[in-house]
């Protein structure tokens, strides 16, 4: 033992210049592997906070920019201007193109006291906290949402294409109701309300719910209309022609970046979407992505290059101290002790090294980020690799080698 630490003594004191090249160079190789680690972590976790545990969002509204745009739409429809038509060739073609499904969905409410029996039907209303009364739940949904929603029926029809595009108000409107009003109602019943009438065609099955803005909601005390009601007699309430929702199956489509296209090649309505149950795909999560990686990929670079200066370093050095390892070798000191020697100078730099990164850390963010293991495997990583081209110049030493040295 007392050989290496007679080599350690030799190293500090005759390479004093060298150490202090390589101290620096571990010194700088921590810190930048310290701030690439502690970035290429940061960058994981927003990004898994962001798309690694959400769902990517299947179904989006559309929002029309500002109150005249949505007037000009309206407009467009009633009078089938020429804006009207561009408005169905954008449809089809984005539906085609990217496989979206536009879909009709609003919501409404029927109050209990103003049906025909209100004793039963308050057994299926909830109470409105802000307008502090209560309401029973509707829906006005076209056939493509009855797909969309995966909505199925226990017992009954779904909706016909007259039920759609009938306009007849003297004929009563047909309801889907949820699965829990089956227990006072049967198909054909019917029910008035404001001078309206409904009958019953179909039973959800119990159960059915959809998931929009993060919650759970469950359609067992709702009902389902195809058309707006009550309707108004002599006026139309047909929304056919209405879309207020698209859905999308890809979880890799941006779909707001497809809807721009599409409009902005036919000079339509900026249409904006905003995500019903998840989160929208969108260029940032592949930048993210990439960014990432990107980080990843230069923390690679980064401790190659402090590996390859390292390594140059040491094998100078123990170039220049060949004869004196070669006399060692001569005096019975085995290689092993001199290797030995040297790892242990080399590991005490590199404990030297994290002092300042650790100081840094503390100064800047008042905690180590990254853990200190993975500083040290990484750190040890570079040194111990480092260190082998060392170990193979130093298995060339022999009393040759030094007569040879000395000869030339």
């Amino acid at each position: 033992m007392s050989s290496v630490l007679f080599n350690l003594k030799r190293s500090f004191l005759q390479h004093y210049k060298s150490n202090l090249l390589i101290l620096i160079n571990m010194i700088l190789s921590t810190a930048a592997i310290f701030i690439l680690l502690q970035n290429f972590y940061y960058l994981r976790q927003q990004y898994n906070e962001i798309y690694g545990t959400t769902e990517v969002a299947h179904n989006y509204q559309i929002m029309i920019e500002n109150i005249d745009q949505l007037q000009n739409y309206k407009n467009d429809r009633i009078n089938k201007s020429p804006m009207y038509y561009v408005g169905k060739e954008v449809i089809r073609e984005i539906e085609n193109k990217y496989n979206l499904k536009f879909y009709y969905s609003l919501n409404g409410d029927l109050y209990p006291e103003d049906m025909d029996t209100p004793a039963i039907w308050t057994a299926f209303s909830v109470y409105d906290d802000f307008a502090g009364c209560e309401y029973i739940d509707i829906h006005f949904l076209d056939s493509a949402a009855f797909d969309v929603y995966g909505l199925k029926l226990t017992e009954g029809n779904l909706f016909s294409d007259n039920d759609y595009n009938s306009e007849n108000t003297d004929k009563p409107i047909s309801v889907i109701m949820g699965n829990n009003y089956r227990n006072c109602f049967k198909i054909g019943d019917t029910f008035t309300y404001d001078g309206d009438t409904a009958k019953i065609i179909g039973f959800l099955e119990s159960g059915t719910t959809i998931n929009e803005m993060g919650y759970e909601y469950s359609y067992d005390n709702s009902m389902f209309f195809p058309q707006l009601f009550p309707r108004i007699k002599d006026e139309s309430n047909v929304f056919r022609e209405e879309f207020s929702y698209i859905h999308c199956n890809d979880d890799s489509l941006d779909v707001q970046d497809a809807i721009n296209t599409v409009t902005a090649k036919s000079g339509y309505y900026t249409l904006s979407l905003f995500p019903l149950d998840g989160i929208q795909i969108t260029s940032t999560k592949d930048i993210s992505e990439k960014n990432v990686k990107l980080i990843g990929i230069l923390a690679l670079i980064a401790c190659t290059i402090c590996t390859l200066s390292l390594a140059s370093i040491l094998v100078n050095r123990t170039l220049q101290d060949r004869d004196i390892y070669c006399i060692y070798l001569c005096c019975g000191i085995p290689l092993w002790k001199i290797n030995l020697s040297i790892s242990i100078e080399m590991f005490l730099y590199l404990l030297l090294s994290f002092f300042p990164t650790i100081g840094i850390s503390i100064i800047e963010y008042n905690e180590l980020i990254v853990p200190l293991w993975q500083i040290l495997l990484f750190a040890g990583t570079i040194t111990f690799i480092s260190l082998l081209p060392t170990f193979i110049a130093n298995r060339k030493c022999n009393i040759d080698l030094l007569i040879r040295d000395k000869i030339a």
